[in-house]
């Protein structure tokens, strides 16, 4: 994303993936942060940080551009270099598409601001919450009351334009 003019909306979609730590374990939470908006338009919780975890935050987001009638031909996504988004099938879910796909440099979080500062927020907001969890059900419970937030601090739109959205492990 360096040396790129400003973004316009719906131009770039920041992916990351984050760890959240509870009394019995961990689980990870992928989500997708439209660059404008500062929306998170995917999102989901897995066991692992893998591919299905991040290919499924992957058709949340490329759903809802689609929804707006946005071209995906126009749309870039932004991650680190991790396997899980360097991997075929997660390239293949973008560029089959005609999604281009982009990489931080190496050990450059600041290349994703973005979820950077939104996980950032999260954790900070909630890690005492989280740590005092003590099941993944109670974790992902706590996840979708904060889920409802989203739209208060981060302009949180899901896919399903309002839908009552659960969690469930992958």
């Amino acid at each position: 994303m360096l040396g790129m003019e400003a973004p316009r909306l719906f131009e770039i979609v920041f992916s990351d993936i984050t760890e959240i730590r509870f009394a019995q374990g961990k689980v990870y939470l992928g989500t997708s942060l439209e660059a404008v908006s500062k929306r998170i338009i995917g999102y989901s919780v897995s066991r692992s940080p893998d591919s299905r975890l991040v290919i499924g935050v992957c058709r949340q987001a490329k759903a809802y551009l689609k929804k707006l009638g946005v071209d995906l031909s126009g749309v870039i996504f932004h991650q680190d270099q991790g396997s899980v988004y360097t991997g075929y099938d997660y390239v293949g879910e973008l560029v089959g598409d005609g999604i281009k796909v982009s990489y931080s440099r190496v050990a450059t979080p600041s290349d994703n601001p973005g979820m950077e500062s939104f996980f950032g927020r999260l954790k900070d907001e909630w890690a005492d919450v989280f740590a005092a969890a003590q099941t993944e059900s109670e974790v992902i419970e706590l996840i979708n009351a904060y889920s409802g937030d989203f739209g208060h601090r981060f302009r949180f739109i899901p896919a399903t334009f309002g839908a009552k959205r659960r969690w469930q492990l992958q």
